[in-house]
């Protein structure tokens, strides 16, 4: 989850909220041109999606049309950065003009927002109050693909993919064999990987956010025009991880988060809440409750196994109880151990479970929320009070009327 301050998250209870979103252009990881003006635009961002991240955006900035050979809104290796607040409103200038006596003296006094201040002695100190500041958080960064501009509106119309796209671009120019003779886990062999990548080279421009375990890298031979994030989707999904571009346009890799963690947000309907409608779903297809891994190194004879299994006493979906039982098969030549093949089974049985309710929300927006997130949700009408969600996609609108479209999965707990 993204990090905002305790003001931000208040202001987005208010019902005269300020709604703000801004669009710089990238060329190199530096600012080439900054906020430009947003007629209407969405940023999708769908964990089971690859690439995850996608803009569409339409701008009004006719001084700015792209050409076949320049302008910042031409797809040549420009990047959209597009962030997503919300105005934080300052206090009031204000003077106080009674207070309280204690013990026959006047002790220090705020309203309780830091308004003014009664001193000892008596009398008041005037604050001044504070300005309106706005706080942005960054959705993502996403580089140009396609711009197209209206004849007679002059609004230029772009389509955007997260940074996954240079890597997909991005082709193996000769066989690639791992593991290198420079030696390193599997996370040192994708890290080489990805500075090959000219638009992802400088650190500078793009960190790294690696987290968890290190593991050993698999003997594969990876063919020429392979694009290396193809090679990258291989290699995380073989050890249960999860590989994207996150908002700030750094690339993450980590394991698959579980839906049993520890709540970050709640979110709910009524009185101060940040729901304003959608559905719930309840679909059996996507669900399965027994994950078998299987595969190993074609330079290899040994082949691997492993199983993930819901066997939780009061999962509604529990294998062999009154959902029934219901398996799917994940194979990989990445795998190189069992204990790897369990890693990969253990993830995927993760991304399955709580598809007993399946959410459609429309919300405030609140760019504080990612894909992966776990939270809470209430729906006073329903009778769901605080059940454990994780967020699957995060559809953000842009315009002036903005409106967030959430879908995530819960896993209610009871008798199967």
């Amino acid at each position: 989850m993204r990090t905002a301050t305790p003001e931000f998250a208040e202001e987005l209870t208010r019902r005269d909220r300020t709604h703000l979103a801004r669009v710089n252009v990238l060329y190199g990881g530096e600012v080439v041109a900054a906020g430009l003006r947003v007629n209407t635009g969405v940023v999708d961002n769908n964990r089971a999606r690859s690439p995850r991240g996608h803009l569409n955006l339409t701008l009004a900035e006719p001084t700015l049309l792209p050409t076949p050979t320049s302008g910042v809104l031409s797809p040549l290796g420009y990047e959209i950065q597009v962030y997503c607040g919300a105005e934080i409103r300052g206090l009031q200038a204000s003077v106080a003009y009674s207070g309280v006596l204690t013990d026959d003296q006047w002790v220090p006094l705020t309203d309780g927002s830091g308004r003014y201040i009664l001193v000892p002695g008596g009398g008041a100190v005037f604050v001044a109050g504070a300005p309106d500041t706005e706080e942005l958080l960054s959705l993502g960064v996403f580089p140009l693909q396609t711009a197209q501009v209206g004849i007679e509106t002059l609004l230029t119309t772009v389509r955007a993919v997260d940074r996954t796209q240079w890597l997909i671009d991005d082709k193996l120019e000769a066989d690639l064999a791992w593991p290198e003779p420079t030696g390193g886990d599997l996370e040192t062999h994708v890290q080489r990987l990805i500075r090959t990548c000219p638009a992802l080279s400088d650190p500078e421009v793009c960190a790294f956010r690696f987290s968890g375990l290190s593991h050993t890298p698999p003997v594969l031979v990876f063919p020429q025009d392979t694009p290396k994030w193809d090679i990258i989707e291989r290699m995380v999904q073989s050890v249960g991880y999860e590989a994207y571009f996150d908002g700030t346009g750094d690339f993450v890799w980590q394991p698959v988060p579980d839906i049993n963690s520890e709540p970050q947000f709640d979110i709910r309907t009524g009185v101060g809440g940040t729901i304003t409608g959608g559905s719930i779903m309840l679909d059996r297809e996507p669900a399965a409750n027994k994950i078998i891994a299987v595969g190993g190194s074609s330079t290899e004879t040994a082949v691997y196994r492993a199983e993930a299994i819901d066997d939780d006493p009061l999962s509604p979906t529990r294998y062999g109880g009154r959902f029934g039982r219901k398996q799917r098969t994940i194979r990989s030549s990445a795998y190189m151990s069992n204990a790897q093949a369990q890693e990969a089974a253990d993830a995927e049985l993760r991304n399955n479970l709580g598809l007993a309710y399946a959410y459609d929300l429309s919300a405030v927006p609140d760019p504080r929320i990612e894909p992966g997130d776990v939270g809470r949700i209430s729906v006073g009408r329903m009778d769901i009070s605080l059940e454990r969600i994780i967020v699957d996609s995060v559809s953000y609108d842009l315009s002036p009327e903005a409106a967030m479209t959430v879908t995530a999965r819960s896993r209610p707990e009871g008798n199967s």
